[in-house]
């Protein structure tokens, strides 16, 4: 069974310490990765309010070396879970891989 899959039969909100959520799913992140918060919310707002769009550029500048990644992020929903989710996985895959840090 995946680790994902374990975690998901008591849900993530109750995973503790939240750290060995990834490190079950990525097991290289142990010993560099120093915190990990998950989040899951019980209600959520499925369309943006009036004037979320003044919010955008501020969603979505760098704010390197911490990636932000959600359907929160823009209006595709789903698609920009994906995408930001992707962006998110490669910044840190980046840095936790650079010659420096090996």
């Amino acid at each position: 069974m995946h680790p994902l899959e374990r975690v998901g039969q008591r849900g993530l909100e109750s995973a503790a310490p939240d750290a060995r959520v990834g490190q079950a799913v990525l097991p290289a992140t142990r010993g560099i990765v120093e915190e990990v918060v998950i989040k899951r919310w019980k209600a959520g707002l499925p369309f943006p309010r009036a004037g979320r769009a003044t919010l955008q550029e501020g969603l979505t500048r760098s704010l390197a070396p911490i990636w932000l990644a959600g359907d929160y992020l823009g209006t595709w929903y789903t698609e920009t879970a994906v995408q930001t989710g992707l962006a998110a996985a490669t910044g840190a895959w980046a840095l936790v891989t650079r010659p420096d840090r090996i």
